[in-house]
């Protein structure tokens, strides 16, 4: 059983590594020539963005309900193909509304095989290391971050952002497909020499069931009406709101205060390489210290970063700014991984899919509503540093609600027809 969820826990990173990170991390590289080619605005490129985020947090919640349901493997592999056509029609689009429907249905894909089924199963498969777990499957999701920026920029450099994609679509059909197939499951199964030989397919798959009803934790009817849950929606909208809001901008900043294209998206790049390790270490540090003092310290630290990048606008400092900005952005994006366990421990394992997946619709909207509204201002103040002072208040105040978030009454409750089935 060990050596298993091992293979399940490395086979999520190196999906995650294709997903997430290349479907959301290259909109920034692809705004500048696409300003060119179409002369769009700010606003109007943004619409990426948004498009696949919110299109992210609606269908988390469909991803969610289906992981409470059916085996992760098939929700993750039609996610991979459904994320992989849409950059295929992306790539041949040639109107803003036609992309934003690609875009959009690439969020569809990637609510099915992105960070919602990677947190349920790792939670499963590792319920006494949970948040150690988690950040381990988030660690492909971080490399991904980190590297595709730098190929994708280097492909549209050479080839046109339309081969950009194509270069993102590929992996996604040919890697996430096939490999979610044959080695992820949703929870452990017992072992075959564990099973009497004469027990049917059907006894088999009822003790299954009888195993997941005898989670503790509370229905979903009854987290919704709890005070601690909407608190942790609130953190999730709030701190992917705040991220939104300078995550796609950042490129096309670094290029206005002076920083050639490559060098930008360079920079871009490897502030996300730190989320990998960060995420490692705030697992560590969730598991020894609790998912709120994770949430605060991490996401304190992860607001100061865009003061840092504000101030790295005067070039006249040198490197130094930026530097900071990149040791506290990366780093301290993977506090993230706290907000999965908080869930777990204030509701409970129970419905942990489903719940899992409203806090990814909630953080997800947050995380499409954010860079439309900073390409606004963006806009209106010719300047970014409103945009990003905005953004960074943001995700103090989400830091500091985490902080408020209690364990509902009943989250630690098995419901006594469970406990009867498990008998």
């Amino acid at each position: 059983m060990s050596q298993n969820r091992w293979v399940v826990l490395i086979s999520l990173a190196i999906i995650q590594l294709f997903m997430f990170g290349p479907a959301v991390a290259p909109i920034g590289v692809y705004f500048t020539p696409m300003r060119k080619e179409f002369n769009w605005s700010h606003a109007q490129v943004a619409q990426l963005a948004t498009a696949v985020d919110v299109s992210l947090g609606i269908c988390s919640l469909l991803s969610g309900w289906l992981l409470d349901r059916i085996d992760a493997r098939w929700v993750i592999a039609v996610g991979g193909a459904i994320s992989g056509a849409a950059f295929l029609m992306a790539s041949h689009a040639h109107s803003l509304p036609i992309l934003v429907a690609c875009y959009a249905l690439a969020g569809l894909g990637v609510s099915f095989a992105g960070l919602v089924p990677a947190n349920v199963v790792a939670v499963n498969w590792f319920p006494d290391r949970a948040a150690l777990a988690v950040a381990i499957s988030h660690f492909g999701t971080a490399m991904g971050l980190s590297f595709s920026p730098r190929i994708i920029a280097g492909v549209v450099e050479y080839a046109g952002w339309r081969a950009g994609m194509t270069t993102v679509a590929v992996p996604m059909l040919l890697v996430v497909v096939p490999m979610s197939l044959i080695f992820i499951r949703s929870w452990p199964r017992p072992a075959p020499e564990a099973e009497a030989p004469q027990r049917s397919a059907v006894r088999r798959r009822a003790a299954l069931r009888s195993d997941e009803l005898a989670l503790p934790g509370l229905e979903v009817s009854a987290a919704l009406a709890t005070l601690s849950f909407w608190m942790l929606v609130s953190v999730a909208f709030l701190t992917q709101f705040g991220l939104g809001a300078a995550y796609f901008h950042t490129i096309p900043y670094l290029i206005s205060v002076g920083y050639p294209f490559q060098l930008a998206t360079l920079i871009f790049g490897i502030k996300g390489f730190f989320m990998g390790p960060g995420g490692l270490a705030w697992g560590w540090v969730t598991d020894r210290f609790g998912p709120k003092t994770a949430l605060f310290c991490g996401q304190t630290l992860f607001a100061s970063s865009l003061i840092m990048l504000i101030i790295a606008g005067n070039r006249s400092l040198g490197l130094a700014p930026l530097i900071t900005y990149m040791l506290l952005w990366g780093p301290n994006t993977g506090s993230s991984v706290a907000l999965p366990v908080l869930l777990a421990r204030t509701q409970g394992r129970r419905r942990f899919g489903t719940l899992n997946g409203v806090l990814g619709f909630a953080g997800s909207v947050g995380q499409g509503i954010g860079p439309l509204l900073a390409g606004f201002v963006i806009d209106a103040t010719h300047g970014y540093a409103i945009a990003f002072e905005m953004a960074s208040a943001i995700i103090f105040t989400s830091a500091v609600l985490a902080t408020m978030v209690y364990p509902a009454k009943g989250h630690d409750r098995v419901p006594m027809p469970a406990m009867a089935a498990a008998v």
